[in-house]
């Protein structure tokens, strides 16, 4: 199970990701390893113990988003479900934006 892979260029948060790895690597969920030769690209993959702690995560957070939509009045409730197919179509379009790199930016 891949559970997380950035491409990391300078000026992008990189700082930020070297931190969240070598975090990871302290507690040791699984193995870091350069993805396809391109130095800037790493891929994390989990070990048993990493893949359970990402399932417990997952189950936390649904309960906790479950229990936060159940106080919420119905009218509430289905405006959200109306806007499942926008919030999704979002989250696509700026993953889309994060696989591509900047016009100004080397690729390789």
């Amino acid at each position: 199970m891949t559970f997380w892979s950035r491409k990391s260029g300078r000026g992008d948060g990189s700082r930020d990701l070297q931190d969240q790895v070598a975090a990871r690597a302290r507690w040791r969920p699984g193995s870091r390893a350069t993805a396809d030769g391109d130095r800037r690209a790493i891929e994390l993959t989990a070990t048993e113990a990493g893949q359970q702690a990402v399932l417990a995560w997952q189950a936390t957070n649904a309960a906790v988003l479950h229990l936060a939509l159940s106080t919420l009045p119905e009218p509430q409730r289905r405006a959200l479900a109306a806007a499942v197919p926008a919030i999704d179509a979002l989250a696509r379009a700026i993953d889309r934006l994060a696989d591509t790199p900047p016009a100004d930016q080397d690729p390789g």
